[in-house]
């Protein structure tokens, strides 16, 4: 198994730990750390790029295959434990019904529109369309795939403009063309992949990616602003100095422990955090310090039992004379 660059495990749990402090503070009534989160996901979408397109498979079977492995499994383990959970403690307006937990189960409620059972899983919807375009395009030439990926954005971008003159200022009656919009954005072109390719790109600057990477930067200018363009190249300029190891700082142990286990953070923080901070009843900085800690421990302890399985399912496999493929 390939080491993890300590590094880019630090970021992740920096990162992580800036989402959870949004997302306590902002239940709480606080708005002081709104640029928290977006530093932290847009960290986390740029990894996720990055690897993506920088890592050796044999084949797109084997591509779908580890990034299945990695994904799902904590997936399906977090919306069965938050599905649970918010039966017995309800939240308004994020508890789901068993048809929608079903409905999330194989993720179709990402591109059907009903709900998630955490509002944080959002995020995979973005990184899943990213990796099944990178499957479609693995045989593709690099030069062709650059190219590719600049028409990829170009699309998301005219699909966002189409969307939002159709559906504020009424220049584009034609509700046909909306809908088809509507389908593309939703199946295929997501809003967030962007940033993702961005992450793809950073190993390979040429003159078409360079190019990617400027209407990447105007497409978030006019969609976000100007201080989410400032966020994304503070944190493009961190991760490529941290995938080649320049900021030691990160390798602090307890904040590679935490990036150890970002994902699953990740995954189950948001509504066990609420119901957390709803039974403490108090707005006090305790009623963020007090959730965050119980989900470290909570998905560090997941993330344990989760590796167990897999060692005992390996050995279960070889007793049997199976082939057995462990991915990361």
């Amino acid at each position: 198994m390939t080491q993890k660059n300590k590094q880019v495990q630090g970021l992740r749990g920096i990162s992580i730990l800036f989402i959870m402090l949004f997302h306590y503070s902002r239940f709480l009534g606080y708005s002081y750390f709104d640029f928290l989160c977006s530093f932290g996901v847009a960290n986390f979408f740029l990894i996720s790029g990055y690897y993506l397109n920088n890592t050796t498979y044999h084949g797109r079977g084997e591509l779908l295959r580890r990034r299945f492995d990695s994904l799902y499994p904590r997936y399906f383990i977090s919306i069965t434990m938050i599905f649970i959970i918010t039966r017995f403690f309800e939240l308004q307006n994020r508890t789901v019904t068993f048809t929608e937990y079903l409905l999330c189960i194989p993720f179709i409620n990402a591109f059907i529109g009903t709900p998630y059972v955490d509002g944080a899983h959002w995020f995979l919807k973005p990184v899943l369309t990213a990796t099944v375009l990178c499957a479609a395009i693995y045989s593709v030439s690099e030069y062709k795939k650059n190219w590719i990926y600049l028409i990829w954005v170009v699309c998301v971008a005219i699909l966002r403009v189409v969307r939002f003159v159709t559906g504020s200022s009424g220049v584009l009656v034609n509700e046909h063309i909306n809908a088809v919009a509507t389908i593309l954005q939703g199946f295929v072109f997501d809003t967030n992949t962007p940033i993702i390719i961005v992450g793809m790109l950073l190993n390979n600057i040429n003159v078409v990616n360079i190019t990617t990477l400027v209407i990447c930067g105007l497409y978030y200018y006019f969609t976000s602003g100007y201080e989410y363009v400032l966020v994304l190249i503070i944190c493009v300029v961190l991760v490529l100095l941290c995938v080649n190891n320049k900021v030691t700082l990160l390798e602090f142990t307890p904040i590679v422990a935490v990036g150890n286990i970002s994902y699953m953070l990740f995954l189950i923080h948001q509504n066990i955090g609420y119901i957390i901070i709803n039974k403490m009843q108090t707005t006090q900085i305790v009623s963020i310090i007090v959730p965050m800690i119980v989900i470290i421990i909570a998905s560090a302890v997941l993330e344990y039992g989760y590796d167990k399985v897999k060692v005992v399912s390996r050995r279960i496999f070889g007793v049997l004379g199976m082939n057995y493929k462990s991915f990361r």
